[in-house]
């Protein structure tokens, strides 16, 4: 407290500040019907309607004591003042947020490392456009440190606050105060500096702010992220996780009672080219119905059965409210409630419909509807703590809006089809919404002098830059044919027309369907027969079993029933149900393991894409009994790679994570081992990898009779700030293995060394091709092949950009490559290259894809372990690609 205030002014202080912090109306606040989940009894998790909210309670002083020993025990409950100015909604501050700079403090910071130069050479140079913004600091400005001390001290922040508010002369408009540290745009003048400012009570305070050091562009990125989410905000745009929509300039589907909200997501961060803003477009689909119209619906439709299909529709939805733009998550809904009940604010109890037609001006219609109850998450600082805790509120479904599409939007082809022609921008319409953002930050009165006032100046247009086109990749199949590569990277029709490069014949196996699909049956059995020659196949007649009724106990039945000796059974379902299909890939996979095909009779119903469809068909059956679709030239003679993903939605009701592992067992990388493993639930680093990883090089090792020379591991799914754990972890563990099973084999003249690369595809970075400079530039797509490892990459990392596949659609967008280790000292060209030749791997799809073969291969073994057996497949299978 200051020395001269008195305990009694102090006291007045922190009470009053209590007083703001319990009963001002923030934006976005809802109604609060209880601070604990377990109040109430009418239903779970909610109060009765007139149970008084203790948030909302303001607490009575004691009673009988002095000012002093209540001052005492109101600090010794951490209740002080928050921080800032004095503003009309409470204590707000003026400058940017400062609540999360504490993190940034020296003691915590990394020094990065010096900067990695990672770049090729080989390819056809081609000029790109990347959605990077220049952010350049003027001169003399940039993030500058003081500590500041109080004469006599002061313990209250929101009295420091207002302290240092108070010298604006001194210290300029454009500061942020974290307590005890002042950071500045400016060195001032003097090292140290000494002024007086006066409290409110005309105390004297001596402040002294002592200069500590100018902080480095790493140590300031999450303030300047900080700084460009306020910037958003005073372009009146409106957050959604992570990016900024502008609800004013919405786009409207009225036939289907829907709006799109086009945004953006923007991230700043420190490039090998120096400190620049990424910034890329973003749309958010909402519908423009309300939750009550949802409610009506349901009445109409089912009566007074209608509550049990409302919880199923509403729970764990997403609702929207527009008179604070604010999201909401549903967790129960409580039809004894209605607008009419009341909950406690200050004392007294208040209707929800008093409470919105004062707090927001809005007259609520439906006086009875049922009331939907959300867990609100709220964090209150203590002291230099954040604690947080939570809430429960309710909301008015009349103004409720839900966001998202429903199922039956989401298989509407036509709903798709208006909403793809909003969402999916083709690179020249991504350019000119970027430049358009651009232009209002720069011209925007209060987001150009907010800039100014810190230094920074936004480039007016995105970063051109020189790239690369990596030489298309030849595609091998059967009977020597070669597939010339094209800039497209799609060699569809040569797959339907030439010899698989391995094949296993079809001799022994077994198609059920029920009998109303005997017609698309025969079609699909003609077809295949007609047509199978043309890839090499050999394909005899199967055991055909017909059901009477389409049940699932009756196809597990039939499964049972197959001889021994079947090669692989194909299912035909009437109708898509997940239940059904579970089921028969738990009995395939898990209890009797034989490789299984299952189709929808709707697909093959089309007579005029049947042979399309059914040579599709048999190319995966080829590929789960073991055998190979094409391949590309390998430049090494007797190299490994490895692909590992994790699938995180759970197992069962126990919620655990799947890690696939996906690894070649010859040299032109055609044939693959196969492995999951369960683990804990949010955990990302594969520790429990090493087994999966010791079985496939023993497979290796069986299959060709020496260990392999290079190994090649691209793990999918690690974010920045999980690399240095993947390398510790994973990649020591995978080299301890190796050395252990060398040990084994005196007689090997090498030893194995690995090569690890991360794969990053979930990223915002845009790659364009420039095909015409100027005012107005015209873009392209970046061409399949396209590698950027310069200027936008990052500064301490071995990295590079790379686009492998073709896009007629939208816009593409490139994979992230980290190279973590590289014990194998492979040059830049080659590990591009490598990771190249590898898109074109993948047999589901005859073209590149974004990821290497062995990635998406891990995802696809992972995904279907985790989604549809919920236990790990059998080792029998381990040698084939069952899964695809």
């Amino acid at each position: 407290m200051a020395g001269r205030g008195g305990r009694g002014a102090a006291l007045k202080q922190i009470l009053e500040a209590k007083r703001r912090e319990e009963e001002e109306k923030r934006p976005g606040s809802l109604p609060t019907t209880s601070t604990d989940d377990t109040t109430g009894s009418h239903a779970p998790g909610i109060p009765s309607p007139s149970t008084s909210s203790p948030s909302q309670a303001s607490e009575p002083a004691p009673k009988h004591i002095g000012r002093g020993r209540l001052l005492q025990q109101l600090l010794a409950k951490g209740v002080v003042p928050t921080s800032g100015t004095p503003g009309p909604g409470g204590d707000a501050p003026s400058s940017p947020p400062t609540q999360q700079m504490k993190a940034l403090s020296i003691s915590k910071s990394k020094p990065p490392s010096e900067p990695v130069y990672f770049r090729g050479e080989l390819g056809q140079p081609i000029k790109v456009m990347v959605n990077y913004i220049d952010l350049s600091v003027k001169e003399g400005s940039g993030m500058y440190e003081y500590e500041v001390k109080f004469n006599p001290p002061i313990d209250s922040r929101g009295i420091r606050n207002r302290l240092i508010n108070s010298l604006n002369d001194l210290l300029g408009q454009y500061k942020t105060f974290d307590g005890m540290n002042l950071f500045l745009p400016f060195k001032l003048s003097s090292d140290t500096v000494n002024t007086t400012c006066q409290t409110r009570e005309g105390s004297d305070v001596q402040i002294t702010i002592i200069f500590k050091r100018q902080r480095q562009f790493y140590e300031n990125l999450m303030f300047y992220n900080i700084l460009f989410r306020k910037i958003a905000f005073l372009l009146s745009m409106v957050q959604f996780k992570d990016c900024l929509y502008d609800p004013r300039s919405k786009l409207l589907i009225p036939q289907y009672k829907l709006e799109v909200w086009p945004g953006f997501v923007t991230a700043i961060d420190e490039y090998e080219g120096g400190l620049k803003l990424q910034i890329d477009t973003s749309c958010r689909v909402l519908r423009t119905s309300t939750c009550l119209d949802l409610i009506d619906e349901l009445k109409e439709k089912f009566g007074g059965n209608f509550m049990e299909r409302l919880s199923q529709a509403l729970i764990g939805e997403i609702v929207l409210t527009r008179y604070n733009n604010q999201t909401y998550r549903i967790d129960e809904i409580d039809f004894k409630q209605t607008p009419m009940s009341t909950f406690t604010k200050r004392g007294e109890p208040k209707s929800y419909v008093d409470y919105y037609r004062e707090a927001y001006n809005i007259e609520i219609r439906d006086k009875s509807q049922p009331m939907l109850i959300t867990r609100v998450k709220r964090k209150t600082r203590r002291g230099t703590n954040v604690e947080e805790s939570h809430y429960i509120a309710a909301i008015v479904p009349e103004l409720a809006f839900l966001t998202g599409l429903s199922d039956a939007m989401r298989n509407d082809f036509q709903v798709m089809k208006s909403i793809a022609s909003f969402t999916r921008v083709d690179p020249n319409q991504k350019l000119q919404a970027i430049s358009k953002y651009i232009n209002n930050v720069n011209n925007n009165k209060e987001t150009s002098e907010l800039l100014k006032g810190w230094g920074l100046t936004l480039n007016k247009s995105m970063e051109t830059l020189n790239a690369r086109i990596l030489p298309v990749e030849k595609i091998y199949m059967g009977n020597n044919f070669v597939a010339p590569g094209s800039q497209e990277a799609d060699w569809n029709r040569q797959v339907g027309t030439n010899p698989a490069l391995t094949v296993v014949n079809f001799d022994q196996w077994v198609l059920i369907h029920i009998r109303r699909d005997q017609r698309n049956a025969d079609n699909f059995l003609n077809c295949l027969n007609r047509n199978s020659n043309a890839i090499g196949i050999r394909v005899k007649k199967p055991q055909v079993i017909a059901l009477q009724e389409e049940q699932t106990l009756s196809y597990l039945t039939a499964l049972k029933s197959m001889r021994s000796d079947t090669q692989f059974v194909v299912i035909i379902f009437n109708a898509p149900r997940t239940d059904r299909y579970q089921a028969v890939k738990k009995y395939c996979c898990c209890e009797r393991p034989i490789p299984s095909q299952v189709i929808n009779s709707r697909t093959i119903s089309r007579e005029d894409k049947m042979k399309s469809i059914v040579m599709k068909i048999a190319l995966q059956i080829n590929c789960k009994l073991g055998g190979s679709l094409w391949s590309v030239q390998i430049p090494y003679d007797c190299a490994m790679v490895i692909g590992i993903d994790v699938y995180h939605e759970g197992v069962g009701s126990q919620g655990q994570n799947i890690v696939g592992l996906v690894a070649s067992t010859n040299k032109d990388f055609t044939t693959y081992y196969s492995q999951a493993v369960i683990q804990r639930r949010g955990q990302e680093i594969t520790d429990s990898i090493a087994q999966p990883f010791k079985q496939a090089l023993d497979r290796f090792i069986q299959a060709n009779s020496v260990p392999p020379k290079q190994i090649f591991i691209f793990r999918d799914g690690v974010s920045d700030g999980q690399l240095d754990s993947v390398s510790r972890v994973e990649i020591d563990q995978y080299q301890q293995i190796v050395d252990t099973i060398m040990t084994t084999l005196p007689s090997c003249s090498y030893a194995p060394k690995i090569t690890a690369i991360i794969v990053q595809k979930r990223i915002n970075t845009k790659i364009f091709q420039l095909l015409s400079a100027g005012e107005r530039p015209n873009l392209a797509n970046a061409p399949s092949g396209s590698v950027l490892d310069h200027t936008v990459t990052r500064k301490t990392l071995s990295d590079f950009f790379l686009v492998s596949q073709h896009v007629r659609q939208g816009t593409v967008t490139p994979s992230h490559y980290i190279v973590l280790r590289n014990d194998n000292n492979v040059k830049v060209d080659h590990l591009q290259r490598l990771s190249y030749k590898l898109c074109h791997l993948y047999y589901n799809w005859p073209g590149t894809i974004r990821v290497p073969a062995v990635c998406q291969y891990a995802h696809r073994i992972a995904y279907l372990t985790g989604m549809h057996l919920q236990r790990l497949p059998s080792d029998v299978l381990s040698d084939k690609l069952f899964y695809l």
